[in-house]
């Protein structure tokens, strides 16, 4: 009986902690090569490891830093020209002081030629394939390739 009754504690105790899980968020950054160029491209992931957002960017991956990487919330930093801000929620992403909402799309293309700062966002769906094979299969779409092809 007393042996029941631990195994009942026990499953309690672990369906109390599954409940009250939140959902785990971080991203990082990576590299991606695109026309034999290396470029950086930063990404949010959800829970089970899945993309919540991309963001494309025309910097150079060589020297380029992003710092926050582990959230939502960062700065992506080249070597030379405009360092890039962002933030997100679970409702969208905000860069440089911007606010796009993940229902317009949670793929964005970030271009930093000269001294301007240009965003595009893209209405890409997202798979649930984890988040390096869903960025991978992203960059090879028509819309993305044509950002780079400017």
């Amino acid at each position: 009986m007393k042996t029941f009754v631990n195994v009942i504690a026990i499953a309690l105790i672990l369906l109390s902690i599954v409940g009250c899980r939140k959902e785990e968020t971080g991203g990082g950054s990576r590299g991606i090569v695109v026309g034999g160029i290396a470029r950086e491209a930063v990404y949010g992931i959800r829970d089970r490891k899945e993309l919540g957002f991309v963001m494309f960017t025309d910097l150079p991956s060589e020297g380029t830093s992003v710092s926050g990487g582990s959230t939502w919330t960062g700065q992506i930093k080249p070597t030379e020209g405009l360092t890039v801000s962002y933030g997100g929620s679970e409702n969208g992403l905000e860069i440089d002081g911007t606010e796009y909402k993940f229902t317009d799309g949670r793929v964005f293309a970030v271009s930093t030629k000269g001294d301007t700062l240009s965003v595009d966002q893209l209405d890409v769906p997202i798979g649930g394939a984890l988040y390096d094979a869903e960025i991978d299969r992203i960059v090879d779409l028509e819309e993305v390739q044509a950002f780079y092809a400017r």
